[in-house]
């Protein structure tokens, strides 16, 4: 009779942790897949905003010799990371109008490098990034060249995008000052980038199902191009064996 009863309660105690495993588990699945879906709509709604706000401003200064210039710091910890957002300074570009960061060239006789972090929104699903163009000026004021970059996706757990310039130093060069801002065409485009995202939350066979723990892996997001981002502009030194590119 004791083994009956003891045989009994534990069929009891069993069908009570199906019922309660499995709707716990569905239940955070929904919150996660909602959560996305809402995240989703809110980045649609921030990216609309961000550009009527892009378009409605109005140029800071009417020339690059009016431009407020920043001292370009060596080394990524020295540089910090950079916001630029809705508050920064904007310029009626050749390529669009765009908010921009201005710096001064460091005074190297030797190459250097130039290099560009930039770091993407909502790293965790669908998101958007900073895809940077660059205007190089000389001591005049005068814009000597515009290109973009090549960014790289180097590194899925910061998720974000680097870009490295080889220059010449002073005695070959110039170019004293570099903006950074976005062009018309790059935020008509986008960029894919591998991330971390949560695929759900398992079932009863999965021994995370009961904590609650989400099943990461590796996912590839296409990320649109936006006129605001965190990056990190500063400048390294090379060997000196490597040539320098324009």
């Amino acid at each position: 009779m004791f083994r009956f009863f003891l045989v009994c309660s534990l069929c009891l105690l069993l069908g009570c942790h199906q019922a309660l495993v499995t709707p716990f588990s569905e239940s955070r699945l929904q919150v996660a897949r909602a959560h996305q879906a809402g995240l989703k709509q809110i980045q649609t709604e921030l990216s609309t905003s961000t550009l009527k706000g892009l378009k409605a401003a109005k140029p800071d200064v009417q020339s690059v010799q009016w431009m407020t210039f920043d001292k370009l710091k060596q080394g990524a910890l020295s540089a910090g990371v950079q916001r630029l957002d809705m508050t920064a300074k904007v310029f009626q570009f050749s390529f669009g109008k765009s908010w921009y960061k201005a710096f001064r060239l460091p005074q190297m006789s030797n190459p250097y490098k130039l290099v560009l972090y930039s770091y993407a929104k909502n790293g965790m699903g669908a998101g958007s990034i900073f895809y940077p163009t660059l205007v190089f000026v000389d001591h005049a004021f005068q814009i000597t060249r515009v290109l973009t970059p090549q960014m790289n996706d180097n590194d899925s757990m910061l998720m974000k995008l680097t870009g490295e310039i080889m220059l010449k130093g002073m005695d070959h060069s110039q170019e004293a000052y570099v903006i950074v801002a976005t062009s018309d065409a790059l935020l008509q485009a986008s960029t894919s980038m591998l991330s971390m995202a949560s695929v759900g939350f398992g079932d009863i066979e999965d021994p995370y199902a009961e904590t609650g723990i989400p099943k990461m892996q590796y996912v590839v997001h296409k990320r649109a191009h936006s006129p605001v981002g965190s990056m990190r502009v500063f400048w390294k030194n090379i060997e000196k064996d490597t040539p320098a590119l324009e």
